[in-house]
Order: C-alpha cells, then structure tokens, then sequence
C-alpha cells in the first residue's frame, strides 16, 4: 500500500478514537474550571470563569462538532503535505478573487499560550508520539525524524481546538479558557489515542526503527540534475518556488535573482510608470526596497503569512521572526533626530506629556509617541480640505508620502513592516473596480488611522472579521448595492459622510470605536433599506403577514385534529373542521375576540350536537342549541365565502346527522358529554392568537404563498414574484446549469444575502441587478428590488438558491472589498516575483 493510503486508514482510527475522547472533555473542563472559581480571590476572574463553565454546557454540542470539523480539515492538510517534497502551491494569477480564503487566521499561534498548550499535549502523549514519529518517518523512507512531517503531530488537536472555539465568538477571556482548560483535557486522552494509531498502523506493517542510508560522496557541481533529476541550482533560488511557479504559468519571463522588489516596483505594477513617477516627485520612493524581510522568503508568501494565509511554509508559531530581518533594526538610529516634517506634532506632544517624560529623548520615539504621532497626523493632517488627488488625478497615497519620516521614527522590523504593508493594502483599495471613486477619496483619509490600528491591534491584519475591515467592506457593498436602486442613494451618502467624519474626529485610542460604528451601520442599513421605500415597507409587512397566518392556522388546525383523532366522525366533515373551520376561527380573530371564541366554541358543540341523544334532557338541550349553531355555521360560510352549492351539501349532511342523533335512543359506544367534549377542547378553547411567526419557514413557501396572495390582494400592492416551478410561468425558460459540476455551498450563499447585497439574476430571460432590501428570519423569502422593475419583487429562498446552483445568479462582489484588497496585494506581490523588474506597465 501506498503511504497515504495507510495514514488514510490510520486516519480512521484517530478519528474515532477521538471522538471517543471528547465526550469526557467538557465535563472534565467544567470541573478543573469549578476548582479555578473556588480557588479564586477575584469577583471579576469568578464571574468569567462561571460564564465560560455556563457557555460550555449550553454550547457542549456545537463545540463538539466544530472540533471534529476543523479536526478533520487540518488532516485533510496534514495528510497532503506530510514529507511532500514541495508544499502545494497555487496559481494565484489565475484564481478568483473569493477563492482566495483568509479565514486560516493564525492568531494564537502567534502567542506563548498556544506554544505551551502544543507542548502539553506533546508532553502528556510522550513515549507514545515518539512511537508515532518514528512510524511515519519509516512509512516514507525517511532518515530523519521530524514530528512537522507527522499528519496526527499534537499541532493538529491544539489547533482544531482553537479553531472550534474562534468561530464560536466568544469574548475573549471566555474563549481563553475554553481553549486552555480543554486543551488540558484532552491532554487526560491524547497518549491513548497514540497509542491506538500505533497499533494500527503495527498491524498494516508499519515497523517503529529508524531507516539508515549509506550517502555516496559524489560531486554533481557540473550536472544539470541530480539523482531525481532536480536542478541543481534549485537549493540556491527555493524562496522564490511560488514566484516561478506563477511565472511558468503566466508566460512571464523568471525574476532576476539580483532583483530585490521594493514598494516603488509594487506601486510601478499597480499604476504604471508614470503615475508612480508622479507619486515619486520628491523621491519618497527612491530608498523603498522591503529592508524588513528576509531575503530567503518571497514577498508573496511574506503577505500570506501576514494576514493569516500561511500554506505551511513557515514553521509553527514563530509569528513574524521567521521571514523578518532582524538586522534591519532600524540601521539610521545611531544619529536620529526627528524628522523636520513631523517636529510641530511632537512639540504638541511634548507639551500634552510634559509630566509623564514621555518624550524625555529626541533622538529616538517609543512606540506610544508614534501611534500618537499617527493620531495626530489623522486628525490634523487630513481635513475636509485637504487635496486627495495629485496633478494626474489619481489619488495621493499618504503613507508612501509619509514613508521615510515615518520608517525613522521606529525601532523594529515589525513596525517597518506594517508601514509597507498599509501603503500597498490601500494601494490595491484605490486599484478596485467596483468601489466608487467618492468612496475611495474617502477611504483614503483613512490611511493614518488604519495604519494606527495595524500597529496598535495585530488581530485586525489576521482576523478577517475585525470590525474595521468590516465597516469598510460594508460600505463598500451597501454604496454598490443602492447605486442604481430603490433606496435613495443620497440617504445612505449622508448617512456613510457622518461616519467619515467620526471617524476624523477620533483615533484608534478610543475603545471599540471601529465596532460601535460598524454595528450602528449595520442596523442602520437593516432599518433603512426595509422602511425607506413605501412599496418595499408594504411588501414586508405583508409578507410577515402571511406568515403568521399560515402559522396560526396551522395551529389552529392542530389544536382541532389531535382531539378529534379517536372521534367516530365522518371523514369528510373531520376535514371541514381541520382545514376550513379553522381557517373561518382565523378569519374571525381579525373581527373581535369575541367572534373569535364563539367560532372555537363551536367545535366541540357541532360535534356534540350529531352524536346520539338517548336521554330527553339531551334532545331538548340539542333543540335550544340548534339555533345557535346554525348561526355561527352560516357567518363562518360567509367569511369563507362558499358559495350556495357548497353550502346547502354540508347543512343536507348536518341535517341527516341531527335526525339521526335525535332518533337513535341506544349507542353502540362510548357517547362523550358536552362537558368531556369541551374538556377535549380545552387548548382550542383557550386560544391566544400569535402576535409574530416561529421557527423555521425555509420549506413552507408553498403552503404560505396563498396567504401572501390573499394579504397583496387586501392591500392591493402590487409585487412580483421569483418562484419555483408551482408559481413560475418562465420557469421552462431557466437555462440549464453553466457550470454542472461545480460544487455549490448554500450555506454560505445565504449568510451573504443580507440587507444591502447587491447581485445579479436572471428575471424574465435578462440578466439584472438586483439589491437585497430585507432577508426573512424565517428562511422563506426575501424582498429585492431589481433593475427596470418598478414594483418589489418577492423572491422564494429555495428558489433563488437554485438560481446560485445554476449560475443564473450570482453576487457582483466576488468577495469584500478588503478581503479583495489583501486579495490584489497578493497577487500582485506574486506577479512582481515572477515578472523582475524592468518590465512593468507605463
């Protein structure tokens, strides 16, 4: 067998022996967490501590099957690339700009925490991980043991432990804990969960020794290839392997190895020569190589690295230090004054912190003074004023010009870094296509304060659901989906104009200022695109009208049938009451209350009224509440609106059943009281209409596109409607699917059709746009407004999922807008690799 097919049957076997272990883990880590509560002395650290013990018993199930999810993705990883010669790479010239995931955040690894929690497991699992390393090193041939080359290595259940726990969003001391105290569970199983690996991989022949291989000295200086007919020249030029893996692929000529890329060269790329010649006029450019990175790792897969996209290059947990130059320390600080330029900002600091001697040295800043600096630079430096646009028209890049007194006011590589990797982020906003060229102007004003945020919060270049690539993104997203829409754009550009000068008028030291913004936008653009029109704010009440009809008749008909379900009753009359009385209940509620419990009242009276009546006080009793019930019948016929064939065929058949009861003076069975009846009844008869639907509605659009009709009609709104077949007169026009075989995930379609999405569908044989005004909570339909159609359209969520299946629709953004900057950057790092310099665009 081959090795991959024997670690995929290992595979097997840890995964159940795994599963087998985490059934103890949440009860172990309530309990080692109940002895930290009682040890503590902190009203503050106990009240974490129960909120986590009370997160993790509610949420035991999810965290289960987000661990085993994860766990099975980073061995899908590890099972790819164990003592795989080159790491798998892809094309990124050729990739789309959403196939590029960022959701690999790599945030823990970056701390002690995560390193001690790795070096635990490993510890706890000891002798048995040794056993395990050496098997695998044997199962490739291999001389020399490395536990990275180990698909199962500890690394793997630290990780889908962190994972599980991230995508839940917990606070973060919560979600401290959870990692820490689980770990340490897990840490009780993870020597016998080796230990059952080991032994399955003894009995498909895997032996534990150590492979030893006699080397022959021989000299292949003048050969072209080696022995597996690798160039010889490959160890000499591997951190440029992505770089001419994308040059081979895009017809590029391969980078000169004496060619270092440089910010002016990454910006020459974006622009062309002439516009970054324009952005050079005082040679901030001139000195703009990346002195911060290490020559041995590509700029391309520094960048992954840097936001979270590392493909296994770079060793567990080392952070930044792997691919910085730690020589780079900032060479100019042996005679460093400030520079001239930024000298009134810092004498304003000065005078703000004379007492704390903050500043007590001008020759060098501390890193608070430059995240001041920053501050200060954002909220002084760009005003309504201040000219975004150069002679060209393009727009300035104020950190590039900034460059050089920025990069002498700091101490590590770190900071240098960051400063680069800011300038080229907004390099690549101003280089999309699908952001306005207003929204850009206005980004751009934020180009201190981001570069503040970078360095005051590693989190927001790793995670990308930091409230501040959010709020960009949705901006972004929102402006494009109104532009051409029923939602008055200039609303919303007021709206965005009062964020952007919140935003000048703070810095990133205000906490959670990027978040509250965020969450007001979103509820703002929720409200707004629901309430702003009068058709659309029609087309969403009377759709959640609808539904809570269909759901209370629903009800109504349950509380009717259960009761009647061991009843002798014909079934024709049983059918009536289930579906069509309780319908005339429905429709009496909207009358009075009043109307509402006579209707309800009446069932267990009719049904009374045509069972046997042996004794007279019964009959007498049947002739005072005839009457009555022939009352209440025919108003609930009126509502239904029977017509008179109908009518006179049910109250033929209540006549027979009255004559019948009244002449049969022995029963064959059981006859219920008037009282047992009402007591059968009791739920129906103490009815409380629902004030707003429940639950789930995604596959009862059918049974409630009746009702939607009916309410549309009452109001007399017009809509149309994107449907499925039952509805659907142009659905035999629907194309077949472009693309057949390509995989479809409507889970994550769904959570991106929200309030403000702009797509694109296809609606009576043309392609339109389209923008999401509301998205049911109840899964079942959603309301857009689409291109060269006045009225709102309803659209069915199944159906419009089979659209996305079909291609017939789609999202105009192939991604966020951020995520498509980091996207751009990327893959313009890539080109620049592989391109060399000298044969960029001008």
């Amino acid at each position: 067998m081959l090795p991959r097919e024997v670690l995929g049957a290992s595979r097997q076997v840890l995964e159940q022996s795994f599963q087998a272990a985490i059934e103890n883990l949440i009860p172990h880590a309530i309990e080692a967490l109940f002895a930290k509560a009682s040890s503590s002395s902190s009203a503050v650290e106990q009240a974490t501590v129960f909120q986590t013990r009370y997160y993790l018993q509610e949420k035991r199930q999810a965290i289960l099957e987000k661990m085993q999810f994860f766990l099975r993705m980073l061995l899908d990883r590890g099972l790819e690339t164990s003592y795989a010669h080159f790491r798998p790479a892809s094309n990124i010239l050729t990739q789309q700009a959403d196939s590029l995931s960022l959701l690999d955040s790599m945030r823990f690894e970056e701390t002690l925490r995560f390193n001690s929690i790795t070096t635990l497991l490993r510890n706890q699992a000891d002798q048995q991980l040794n056993e395990l390393n050496l098997r695998i090193s044997t199962l490739f041939g291999q001389e020399d043991i490395r536990e990275r080359e180990n698909p199962f290595r500890p690394y793997i259940f630290a990780r889908c432990i962190e994972q599980a726990i991230e995508s839940m969003r917990f606070e973060a001391d919560i979600a401290n804990l959870m990692v820490i105290y689980l770990s340490e569970a897990l840490g009780r199983s993870i020597s016998d969960i080796y230990q059952q690996v080991n032994a399955d991989l003894a009995r498909q022949g895997v032996e534990a020794k150590l492979i030893v291989k006699v080397k022959h000295n021989t000299d292949v200086s003048n050969t072209t290839t080696g022995k597996f007919g690798h160039s010889a020249f490959a160890n000499s030029t591997s951190h440029y392997g992505r770089a001419a893996v994308v040059a081979a692929a895009s017809g590029f000529p391969a980078m000169s190895m004496s060619s270092v890329p440089s910010l002016k060269d990454f910006i020459s790329l974006q622009r062309g020569r002439a516009a970054c010649a324009e952005l050079n006029q005082d040679g901030q450019l001139n000195d703009s190589e990346f002195s911060w990175k290490s020559d041995k790792f590509a700029l391309g897969d520094v960048l992954r690295r840097i936001f979270g996209k590392d493909d296994g290059r770079f060793p567990e947990g080392s952070g930044y230090t792997q691919f910085l130059n730690q020589t780079a320390t900032n060479v100019k600080t042996r005679d460093l004054s400030f520079p001239a330029a930024l000298l009134p900002l810092l004498k304003e600091l000065q005078s703000e912190a004379a007492s704390s001697g903050m500043l007590a040295s001008e020759r060098f800043a501390s890193q608070s003074v430059l995240l001041k600096l920053l501050g200060k630079m954002h909220k002084q430096w760009v005003t309504e004023q201040t000219g975004l646009l150069n002679a060209r028209g393009d727009l300035r890049n104020l950190l590039v010009e900034q460059r050089q007194n920025l990069r002498a006011l700091t101490d590590k590589p770190e900071q240098q870094m960051l400063i680069d990797v800011i300038s080229m982020l907004f390099e690549s906003v101003f280089a999309d296509t699908l952001i306005t060229a207003e929204l850009k102007q206005s980004f751009a004003r934020l180009q201190f304060l981001y570069l503040q945020l970078a360095l005051m919060d590693s989190s927001f270049v790793l995670a990308p659901r930091h409230p501040a690539r959010l709020l960009l993104s949705r901006i972004s997203s929102v402006m494009l989906a109104v532009t051409a829409h029923r939602a008055t754009e200039r609303e919303f550009e007021a709206e965005i104009a009062k964020i952007f000068k919140t935003l000048a008028r703070h810095d990133c030291e205000v906490p959670g200022l990027f978040e509250r913004i965020h969450t007001r936008f979103d509820i703002y653009v929720e409200k707004e695109l629901r309430v702003q029109d009068k058709a659309i704010r029609r087309a969403v009440k009377s759709v959640e009208e609808a539904q809570l009809r269909y759901q209370e008749q629903s009800r109504l008909s349950l509380l009717i049938s259960r009761p009647l379900a061991d009843i002798p009753l014909a079934q024709q009359f049983k059918n009536f009451l289930e579906l069509e009385w309780a319908r005339a209940i429905l429709l009496a509620a909207r009358q009075s209350e009043s109307q509402m419990q006579r209707f309800c009242a009446f069932v267990p009276d009719v049904i009374w009224s045509i069972q046997p009546k042996p004794s007279i006080e019964d009959r007498l009793l049947l002739t005072d509440k005839l009457p009555e019930l022939k009352s209440c019948l025919q108003q609930g016929l009126d509502l239904l609106n029977w017509n008179n064939f109908k009518q006179n065929a049910l109250y033929g058949w209540l006549n027979d059943a009255h004559q019948k009861a009244l002449n049969t003076v022995t029963t064959g069975g059981t006859v219920l009281s008037q009282v047992e009846l009402q007591n059968r009844f009791a739920l129906l008869l103490r009815h409380i209409p629902l004030l707003c639907s429940e639950g789930d509605l995604s596959g009862e659009y059918t049974a409630i596109r009746p009702f939607l009709s009916a309410v549309t009609a009452e109001i007399d709104l017009a809509v149309h409607y994107l449907e499925s077949e039952a509805y659907n007169t142009d659905a035999a026009a629907i194309p077949i699917a472009l693309k057949p075989g390509k995989s479809f995930d409507s889970k994550a379609i769904l959570d991106k059709l929200i309030a403000g999405t702009p797509l694109e569908i296809q609606y009576e044989g043309n392609a339109r746009r389209a923008c999401v005004h509301w998205s049911d909570p109840h899964a079942c339909v959603l309301i857009l407004s689409v291109s060269g159609v006045s009225e709102p359209v309803i659209a069915e969520q199944k159906y419009l999922l089979q659209q996305f299946s079909r291609s017939q629709a789609k999202l105009i953004e192939p991604g966020p807008a951020f995520e498509r900057a980091i996207t751009t950057m990327i893959r313009t790092a890539d080109h620049l690799e592989s391109q060399g310099q000298g044969n960029y665009p001008g």
